[in-house]
């Protein structure tokens, strides 16, 4: 995301290990907990992390102000994600703002520890945020090879969050066909502390409409397509160059067919 640049779209890493933070490349950082922990982390404890973010919530709440949608991109498992991310989701609720919340949950070999810390601290995330879409590093993982290095597994996930934003701030800023403003957005999610999903998919050619709705409905988070069936709010953003009618009634069709229960939310924009 920072790579590729959005405009009206502000990053911020926190952290309370403050190595950590020399290695990330946003210039925007914030060490939190610096005169508790002296930058040396929480030490996988997330009740620390949460004390930490509590005691600074006047400094957080100052950098989350005028802010009308925030995004908090956290894994899950370990202290300062399990434990700042939850405050912070509150935090940047008392300011006003629509949060949605991302959660990278951990590898089934990282531990049964870090696996029940992380799913306690997804349901404080979803008691925190308006909304929370959940990527299972076990469930992404799949889609690579047992030979892929480790950090770029890493990566891949972390561009299935890349993806998430991206797909939101392209719905919400990118002249519409058919337009979904802000305001349709926390119509749709506003309060609602649900656990949501997410799939993205791509497409080019003659058969580009079949092809993207297929891909769409095989993307690994939503394997279980009851999920879809379950679901009260669906967000679907189609951006393409020359859309035509045939093609958004095309994925329509197979997106409400999967989620007939749903209130859909549509926007369609050339590209």
């Amino acid at each position: 995301l920072l790579e590729r640049g959005f405009p009206d779209l502000g990053f911020l890493t926190l952290n309370t290990h403050r190595q950590a933070l020399q290695f990330g490349r946003n210039p925007n950082q914030y060490l939190l907990g610096a005169s508790v922990l002296r930058g040396v982390g929480t030490g996988g404890d997330p009740e620390l992390g949460r004390v930490v973010a509590e005691k600074e919530a006047a400094e957080l709440s100052q950098l989350c102000a005028g802010a009308d949608l925030v995004f908090i991109a956290a894994g899950l498992g370990r202290g300062t994600g399990s434990g700042v991310a939850p405050a912070l989701a509150q935090i940047a609720k008392h300011q006003g703002a629509l949060v949605l919340g991302l959660a990278l949950l951990p590898f089934e070999f990282e531990g049964k520890r870090r696996q029940e810390q992380a799913y306690l601290s997804l349901e404080r995330f979803k008691e925190a945020a308006d909304g929370v879409i959940s990527f299972p590093n076990q469930l992404l993982c799949k889609t690579t090879e047992e030979q892929t290095p480790l950090a770029e597994t890493f990566r891949h996930s972390h561009e299935w969050a890349a993806q998430c934003v991206r797909g939101i701030w392209r719905l919400l800023t990118c002249p519409g066909l058919i337009n979904v403003d802000f305001a349709h957005l926390c119509q749709a999610l506003r309060g609602q502390h649900a656990e949501s999903t997410f799939a993205v998919a791509e497409a080019s050619g003659p058969n580009r409409a079949r092809e993207v709705a297929e891909r769409l409905f095989a993307c690994p988070l939503i394997q279980d397509l009851q999920l879809l069936t379950q679901a009260d709010t669906a967000l679907v953003s189609l951006i393409g160059r020359d859309l035509t009618r045939g093609e958004v009634e095309r994925v329509m069709e197979q997106v409400n067919r999967h989620c007939e229960n749903a209130h859909v939310v549509l926007g369609a924009a050339h590209d």
